[in-house]
């Protein structure tokens, strides 16, 4: 249940408009980040342990631009992976642990 929480609590940062520094929101405190994940062409995320470090990864689904994968370097910022998914008008993505080895 803790991860399915941080996933959902991730998603939040991720599309709720940015209050202002300093600002709390039942104890949790959002602060703006310079880090831009996504653009205009960007139709779905998908959000969790890819690399299996413990944090939530990102996988953003582009429309015209590549598809991203970026992954959570655990300090609040995100590396683009290496991967390549040269792949076009993708509008949606899911993860799922298949095999249950989180």
């Amino acid at each position: 249940m803790k991860k399915i929480t941080m996933a959902v609590m991730t998603l939040c940062v991720l599309v709720m408009p940015i209050q202002p520094r300093g600002s709390k929101n039942n104890g949790v405190e959002f602060t703006k980040s310079s880090q831009a994940l996504g653009d205009t062409r960007t139709f779905g995320i998908a959000i969790g342990d890819v690399d299996m470090d413990g944090d939530n990864d990102v996988f953003m689904s582009n429309y015209i631009a590549p598809s991203r994968l970026w992954l959570n370097k655990g300090d609040g910022t995100f590396a683009l992976s290496d991967q390549d998914f040269d792949i076009g008008e993708v509008h949606d993505a899911a993860m799922a642990d298949l095999n249950g080895d989180t």
